[in-house]
C-alpha cells in the first residue's frame, strides 16, 4: 500500500512539474508576433475537401415548403511559381457532386469527367484571388441544375488573411463584396466582419492561428429554372472560424455558418413570397 501511495504522489509531482513547466511556453506563444501569408509548396500538393449544405425554406401561402441542397467539391493545390508579387497555383480538380432534396423528390449527383482537370490561378499572399479566368475555362454539367463552371468555386476558397503583424487578441473590421456567375446562376455578396485571432491550436497534428468572425451583409442570388427567373435576397448573419498554419503557408481548417431571411420573388407568377436560407461549409486539409 505504501508503495502504491509513493508511486501516486510520484506520478502526481510528474504531472505538477509538467504543468508549471509548460506555464512560460504557453504564454510565449500567446504573445508571440506573427504574419500570416500563403505559400504553397512545389514539390508537392495539397487536398482539399469541401463540404457545402443548405437547408432552403419557402412560406408558399401560408404552408412550408422546404429543400436540402448539399454539395462537395474537393481539389488539390501546389504552387505553379511567383506571379509579381502574388502566387501563381496550379489546382487540380478531385471531385465535384451535388444532391437535391425536395417535396418533388430527390435528384443531381457526382458529376462525371470533372476528375483530373487542372487549372491555373493567382492569389495575393493574403488570399485575394486576383485571376480565376483558368476555373472559368473548366465548364462542366451538373446533373438536373444544366452547365455552370469552376470560378464560383474558387472565387473566395481562400480565406483571406489580416495584413500586418499579429498576436493573440488582435482585432480587425473588413469589408469585402463578392460578385460570381456561371451558368444560370449568379450571386452578389456583401460582407461586414469583426475577426479576433483567438491563439495558437493544433489541429490535425499543425501548430495554427485561430481566427473567428462575426459576419453580417445582404446576399442576392439569381437563377433559372424551368423557363422562370427567380431572385432570392435579404440580410444575413454569420460566424467564421479559420485554423490557418503560419509554418506550411496554407489554412488546415475553416468552418462557416450564416442565415439568410429574405425574400423569393418568381417574376413570370408574379409571386413573392418569404424564404430562410441556412448554409454551413467545411473545407480541410485532407491527409
Amino acid at each position: 500500500m505504501k508503495n502504491l501511495i509513493k508511486k501516486h504522489l510520484l506520478l502526481t509531482t510528474i504531472i505538477v512539474a509538467i504543468i508549471v513547466c509548460n506555464i512560460p511556453v504557453i504564454a510565449q506563444t500567446a504573445n508571440k508576433q506573427l504574419t500570416l501569408r500563403y505559400k504553397f509548396p512545389e514539390d508537392r500538393s495539397v487536398t482539399y475537401k469541401q463540404t457545402s449544405k443548405i437547408m432552403q425554406t419557402m412560406d408558399i401561402e401560408g404552408q412550408q415548403m422546404q429543400n436540402e441542397i448539399n454539395s462537395l467539391f474537393g481539389c488539390s493545390v501546389k504552387s505553379a511559381g511567383g506571379s509579381g508579387p502574388d502566387l501563381a497555383l496550379e489546382v487540380r480538380v478531385d471531385t465535384i457532386a451535388q444532391s437535391v432534396e425536395s417535396p418533388m423528390g430527390a435528384s443531381g449527383g457526382g458529376v462525371s469527367g470533372i476528375s483530373g482537370k487542372i487549372f491555373k490561378m493567382v492569389i495575393t499572399p493574403l488570399g485575394k484571388e486576383t485571376d480565376i479566368t483558368g476555373a472559368a475555362n473548366v465548364v462542366f454539367d451538373v446533373p438536373s441544375s444544366g452547365s455552370t463552371n469552376l470560378s464560383s468555386n474558387m472565387i473566395d476558397f481562400f480565406p483571406d488573411l489580416p495584413a500586418g503583424t499579429v498576436s493573440q487578441g488582435y482585432k480587425w473590421s473588413a469589408t469585402d463584396s463578392l460578385n460570381t456567375g456561371s451558368g444560370a446562376v449568379s450571386m452578389r455578396l456583401l460582407t461586414n466582419s469583426e475577426n479576433l485571432i483567438e491563439g495558437i491550436e493544433k489541429v490535425n497534428g499543425y501548430d495554427c492561428v485561430k481566427i473567428t468572425s462575426s459576419i453580417s451583409g445582404t446576399q442576392t442570388i439569381k437563377t433559372v429554372a424551368q423557363d422562370m427567373n427567380i431572385k432570392i435576397s435579404g440580410p444575413y448573419t454569420g460566424t467564421y472560424t479559420l485554423y490557418f498554419s503560419p509554418e506550411e503557408g496554407y489554412f488546415i481548417k475553416s468552418f462557416v455558418e450564416t442565415k439568410l431571411k429574405g425574400t423569393m420573388l418568381i417574376t413570370e407568377m408574379d409571386m413573392k413570397m418569404p424564404v430562410q436560407m441556412n448554409s454551413s461549409t467545411v473545407t480541410e486539409l485532407v491527409e
